[in-house]
């Protein structure tokens, strides 16, 4: 028997004229990948292995983080740039970080950095008020006065050529001016209000509100004319008016918005909602090239803009897109077509618009809007947004947290509270010093070795991918090398108790956190409190109740060595002369199982877990259960020891007021109790044999 012979298979080479991305789905096309990792196309048409990740800096309350000449981000209320702190300080809250030009914008604290010179930096809004007296002159367009002039309803007689009159005969005065024949009226006529530092940043152009002038005529809106430090001139005429003490504020005031993006060199805005007492639902653009300028409305092209909308509900999200801007509604979108002329104009288009509370899912990519809606994934490309997540189809992905179920996080939950060794488990530094790379002899691993500065190394076998740590980077003792979770034991004997105690708490807050369940840390803070109440004796020293290599209560340990302090401030010592030394223990830490049955009380312990066992090893052991907690008096039926069950308050309550017998007998009398009479000795007994109660005798104990 011979085995058949086979023929050379054909070889073919096929070629991939187009990259068509990572495609998922059952039957993707030519040139697309169904799976891939640790590849990027930045080598286009090539595909590269994508770089080592890096930690950049690790922030305690991220806010928001953009790019612009830099990697900017908001850590707590500060602004870093590239990793160094600028002088930028900023309310501890979600961020909208906006570029315009050279400037980074903030929302909502109206603040501006500029990118070029990180020293400018400051508030969009400017409000200024003054402190002493306020002078009020009429002026023509440069600031200059109009000098002297008369005022009344009726011209001056014989009047030269230049004179002035202030014609009060209207309810709005007009000034004029004698031309030889006629008086013609002035249209440029403005009033300079004049005062120390009154016009401190404030420009020509600038949409100011004026409040507190004694002329109404002066007070309400304005676009300045002109500015300097110590006057503005605004576009009214006053006509009774020429000083005051009274303090005059001059505000330059942004509208509040849930949503900023910039189109065209100007910020667009909008807002939905109660602002002064007043509902507001309108779209907002500053004035073009200035984003402090948001009211000045002078019939220009160049002005800003303000439109109410008609369209119900909050806005859920914004997008800059196309060349103009689109306002997201849950049910709507409001498109914006900016003109240059300034006539922009607003169309309202039903359609299923950003899901509420998914305004981070609004992304741009190739001019086509991506976003969250309430049935899926949409895209937005000029026409009508269409569904794009229903090409997935049915199709279940692993490998993250997904959905509104919180049971997919449980397992994760669970694990965390038994302290249990997760699966994808990252290793933790346990020296501190210089990081090394080296190439492991398995490929598929790569060593990372650490050398202290006293010489000590510690040697780690981790993946290639996923490394938070680069070669000759200096770390710290109880860093994280790679991605994944961490022990809960490594982090206790590295890192210690503290340490260990808020990871438990962030990492079961943050499985809750990404179903939408928010918890108050409290409650997980009592239930790691519990896993954390043993430790083990090392060595009781002088430590009175204690037994070495023992597992006892935290709390009891502590007592135990303040006990030994205040010995040794007693100025006692041992036999031998040598100070009295405390115990000394190290902590445990235990899942919430092995916790519950290791509690004093074997009735508590039973109501848990292991009930036979529990009660079978309290009664060969002869246990003694004080009912000094929660569940124990529960399960008995007795006052539980919290409020006014507590023995201690009791106890206390008594010796401040003691209790007479008056009080004892109508205590008695309300429970249908006779009240004995006091005991008589008869004649012919001895004084001896008399009772030792001095009065009567009534049961005050805790019957109940």
């Amino acid at each position: 028997m011979y085995f058949p012979k086979l023929k050379a298979a054909a070889q073919q080479r096929a070629g991939v004229e187009q990259f068509g991305g990572l495609d998922r789905r059952p039957g993707s096309g030519a040139g697309s990948l169904e799976q891939m990792e640790n590849l990027w196309s930045s080598g286009y048409p090539a595909l590269e292995t994508r770089p080592l990740r890096r930690t950049v800096t690790q922030l305690t309350k991220p806010n928001g983080m953009t790019e612009k000449d830099g990697l900017f981000w908001v850590d707590g209320t500060a602004l870093y740039v590239n990793g160094a702190k600028t002088g930028l300080v900023l309310t501890d809250s979600r961020k909208q970080l906006v570029s315009m030009g050279a400037y980074l914008l903030i929302f909502p604290d109206k603040k501006y950095i500029n990118t070029q010179d990180l020293t400018d930096f400051g508030s969009m809004e400017n409000v200024r008020t003054t402190t002493g007296e306020v002078t009020f002159t009429l002026c023509d367009g440069t600031g200059e006065s109009l000098g002297s002039y008369a005022a009344g309803t009726e011209a001056p007689q014989e009047p030269r050529t230049g004179d002035l009159w202030l014609d009060t005969e209207r309810s709005e005065s007009v000034m004029r001016r004698y031309d030889g024949s006629t008086w013609t009226a002035l249209t440029e006529v403005y009033t300079k209000i004049a005062a120390v530092g009154v016009g401190l940043g404030f420009r020509a152009g600038d949409g100011v509100t004026v409040a507190g002038c004694g002329a109404a005529e002066l007070n309400g809106l304005h676009v300045l004319q002109a500015a300097e430090d110590d006057w503005v001139l605004v576009p009214a005429l006053c006509r009774t008016l020429d000083s005051q003490t009274a303090a005059v504020t001059v505000m330059r005031l942004m509208p509040e918005m849930d949503f900023v993006v910039e189109q065209g060199n100007r910020l667009w805005g909008c807002k939905y909602g109660i602002v002064d007492g007043q509902a507001v639902n309108e779209i907002y653009a500053c004035a073009l090239g200035d984003f402090r300028n948001w009211n000045s409305f002078a019939g220009l092209s160049t002005d800003s803009y303000a439109a109410a909308r008609g369209s119900d509900g909050p806005f859920t999200g914004a997008a800059a897109c196309m060349g103009g801007v689109v306002f997201f509604k849950e049910n709507c979108m409001e498109r914006i077509y900016p003109a240059a002329g300034g006539g922009h104009q607003i169309v309202t288009v039903p359609c299923s618009g950003v899901r509420k509370g998914a305004e981070r899912t609004v992304a741009v990519a190739d001019g086509v809007v991506y976003y969250l809606g309430n049935d899926g994934v949409y895209a937005f490309d000029g026409s009508m947004p269409v569904c794009v997540s229903r090409a997935l189809g049915d199709k279940r992905y692993t490998g993250g947290v997904a959905g509104g179920d919180i049971t997919q996080g449980l397992p994760r939950v669970e694990e965390l509270f038994e302290a249990r060794k997760p699966k994808k488990m990252a290793t933790i530094a346990e020296i501190g010093g210089k990081v090394r790379f080296e190439e492991a002899t398995k490929g598929s691993l790569l060593n990372i070795i650490i050398t202290a500065d006293d010489g000590d190394t510690r040697t780690y076998a981790v993946p290639h991918t996923g490394l938070l740590v680069q070669d000759g980077e200096v770390i710290e003792k109880g860093r994280q090398l790679q991605d994944g979770a961490l022990n809960p034991h490594d982090v206790l004997r590295i890192r210690g108790a503290s340490a260990v105690h808020n990871y438990l708490i962030q990492e079961v807050l943050k499985v809750y956190r990404q179903q939408g369940v928010d918890i108050n840390d409290k409650h997980i803070e009592v239930i790691v409190r519990q896993m954390m109440r043993k430790v083990r004796v090392e060595d009781a020293n002088d430590a009175e109740g204690l037994l070495s290599g023992a597992m006892a209560d935290v709390m009891e340990v502590e007592d135990a060595n303040a006990a030994v302090r205040a010995r040794i401030a007693a100025g006692e010592k041992r036999e031998d002369g040598e100070e009295l030394q405390e115990a000394t223990y190290t902590q445990l830490l235990m899942g919430i199982t092995k916790a519950s049955l290791a509690t004093d009380s074997f009735l508590s312990a039973a109501s848990f877990q292991e009930t036979t066992k529990v009660l079978t090893e309290a009664a060969i052991k002869g246990k003694v259960d004080h009912l000094v907690g929660l569940k124990e008096n529960v399960i008995i039926g007795k006052i539980i020891p919290a409020g006014a069950g507590l023995t201690a308050y009791r106890q206390l309550a008594e010796e401040m007021v003691p209790e007479t017998e008056a009080e004892k007998k109508d205590e008695a009398e309300a429970m249908h109790t006779e009240v004995p009479a006091p005991v008589e000795a008869p004649a012919d007994m001895d004084e001896a044999e008399l009772p030792e109660s001095d009065g009567p005798e009534t049961d005050t104990g805790d019957a109940l």
